[in-house]
């Protein structure tokens, strides 16, 4: 390759990236002086604005919201004999292991 094509490849390759970015560079680069977009008038029109100051402030990231919760495990205890219950020596939510005694059903029938 000759040296005249070792740097027009690279200025033609820049030349269509910055057409593909914005062609209206191209115009630019071309000399063309036209201005794009509506025409400018003396006339110059107010437009209302509103704005709102933004500060700092705390949020708390919680949902209260009202509803019912059922448990994913639970056990229904019956005696084999039917009777008042006495004593109960364990407590809701704890673990037992078996052969625990669990209740005492009051024995003066």
């Amino acid at each position: 390759m000759s040296k005249i094509f070792k740097w027009l490849i690279p200025v033609i390759i820049l030349l269509v990236i910055i057409y593909l970015i914005n062609p209206s560079l191209w115009g630019l680069l071309a000399g063309d002086q036209t201005q794009e977009g509506p025409p400018r008038s003396s006339f110059s029109a107010k437009v209302p604005v509103s704005a709102v100051v933004i500060r700092p402030k705390k949020i708390d990231n919680k949902i209260t919201v009202t509803g019912s919760i059922a448990a994913n495990e639970e056990v229904e205890l019956r005696s084999e004999i039917s009777g008042i219950i006495q004593t109960i020596y364990f407590k809701e939510g704890s673990r037992v292991r078996k052969g625990d005694l669990l209740i005492s059903l009051d024995d003066g029938n």
